[in-house]
């Protein structure tokens, strides 16, 4: 968490795509490239 913190924080497109996997964050009416990989990654990995 820490390595996160010190180097995703700098980049804003990093903290916008951490932000839309882990809140639950509407989807745009035209999904760019991050919102279809977060959707992607969230069918992938099982639910808990």
């Amino acid at each position: 968490m820490r390595l996160a913190a010190r180097h995703g924080l700098s980049h804003p497109a990093l903290m916008r795509f951490a932000l839309t996997v882990v809140g639950t964050l509407p989807a745009p009416a035209a999904p760019s490239a991050a919102d279809r990989l977060a959707a992607a990654l969230t069918r992938v990995t099982p639910a808990s």
